[in-house]
């Protein structure tokens, strides 16, 4: 059996990589309020969690690069717009 994660290391690690990533556009967006938190678990759960103290849910989906194939949501996104109960853009990107 493996061993347990340690789960404060990995929230610390997963913040720091938050952090570095969201650094680009809190400098091209100053104006911008963001809420950054690492956190382990269900992606859908937290991002619902979050969305009551929210005006507008934006979450990202993969967008492929074959045109034989029509554009899809995934579990999550799927998730998010079926029972946020604040209005959800996506974002297509990659």
């Amino acid at each position: 059996m493996a061993p347990e994660p340690d789960w404060p290391a990995v929230e610390a690690a997963d913040s720091a990589s938050l952090h570095e990533a969201l650094l680009p556009w809190r400098a091209k967006y100053p104006g911008v309020d963001v809420v950054a938190e690492a956190v382990v678990g269900q992606p859908g759960h937290h991002l619902l969690d979050a969305a009551t103290d929210a005006s507008l849910m934006v979450i990202g989906r993969r967008s492929r690069p074959s045109r034989a194939v029509p554009p899809r949501i995934g579990h999550i996104a799927h998730a998010v717009l079926h029972h946020s109960p604040v209005p959800v853009a996506v974002i297509p990107h990659g």
